[in-house]
């Protein structure tokens, strides 16, 4: 049974995600224009993890290098397609694809959930070959993206996986709040996680 905490936390994060969505057609944000929507297979069966494909304007015939991009997203905002012009300017103006991968979403999905979507993402990618090049994979993301991104390569994967990781502005250390901020709750903070922080 799920306590009173989760039922708030789902409500604050109902009215965010609300306003995000008022926002976005407020402003007149775009939709996204991918080349191709992927839908990766996910460790839990029945589900998929969507994502979205740009290939490189470059005609070049094999395995292509790949770039995984990761949204950013608090943990919790759908924002799945927000890096549209990000990833349609990195695959016009290098050799690179980008899969710009979707995640799942606190609180409805705890932790790792996310990060068990990033992994398997990669998993996926490396597992194809004769479509994305292995000696030329690149990680990256932004905001909590990146944090995954970071995670993944420190955590669950040889060094050696990635060519190269780009994270903008991530969260690197989930153990220190704000300054000037208080924990409503300091002792149901968890620490023990390698994967959350330090990375």
């Amino acid at each position: 049974m799920m306590g009173l905490t989760y039922y708030y936390y789902k409500t604050v994060v109902v009215i965010i995600r609300f306003f995000t969505r008022v926002l976005g057609i407020v402003v007149g944000r775009p939709a996204p224009t991918p080349d191709e929507v992927l839908q990766i297979p996910s460790r839990n069966s029945g589900r998929t993890i969507k994502a979205h494909v740009y290939h490189s304007s470059t005609t070049t015939t094999g395995p292509k290098p790949v770039l995984l991009n990761f949204h950013g997203s608090g943990f919790m905002l759908p924002q799945h397609g927000e890096d549209d012009e990000y990833c349609r300017r990195i695959s016009q103006a290098t050799k690179y694809t980008v899969v710009d991968c979707s995640y799942r979403l606190a609180p409805e999905n705890p932790f790792p959930a996310a990060l068990n979507d990033v992994e398997d993402a990669v998993k996926y990618i490396l597992n194809q070959p004769s479509v994305y090049d292995p000696t030329n994979f690149s990680i990256g993301g932004f905001s909590a993206g990146g944090n995954l991104s970071l995670a993944a390569s420190a955590c669950l994967f040889p060094p050696e996986t990635f060519r190269s990781l780009i994270a903008f502005y991530p969260a690197l250390d989930l153990k220190q709040f704000c300054q000037g901020q208080n924990s409503s709750q300091p002792k149901r903070a968890t620490h023990s996680s390698p994967f959350s922080s330090p990375i």
